[in-house]
């Protein structure tokens, strides 16, 4: 590109000028939050249980704080977690590791 080309470019935005916008945004996000729903399981205890049934040694350290966040410690142990929303995403990304009990 040529001097003269640059002068003709329009101005780049600078971070100052994207932060009202963010602040914006986040303002906003409180008060459309919604209730989260829980979604119970068979017999309508609302509860889950959980087994890990492979170790989490060799995967990442993201699946292995899952794993802890279940409250899961050592191979066949089960635990029983209410039926939450972020409870059963938390079984899925660790589907490989654990198994859902009825």
């Amino acid at each position: 590109m040529t001097k003269a080309k640059k002068e003709v470019d329009a101005p780049t935005k600078t971070r100052a000028a994207k932060k009202p916008a963010l602040a914006a945004e986040t303002a906003e996000a409180p008060t459309a939050a919604k209730a989260k729903k829980v979604a119970p399981t068979s017999g309508g205890s609302g509860t889950i249980k959980v087994r890990l049934v492979r170790s989490p040694i060799g995967y990442s350290y993201r699946q292995k704080a899952i794993v802890a966040g279940l409250g899961l410690r050592k191979l066949n142990q089960v635990v029983e977690r209410k039926d939450t929303v972020e409870i059963r995403g938390m079984v899925a990304k660790i589907s490989h590791l654990v198994s859902v009990l009825d």
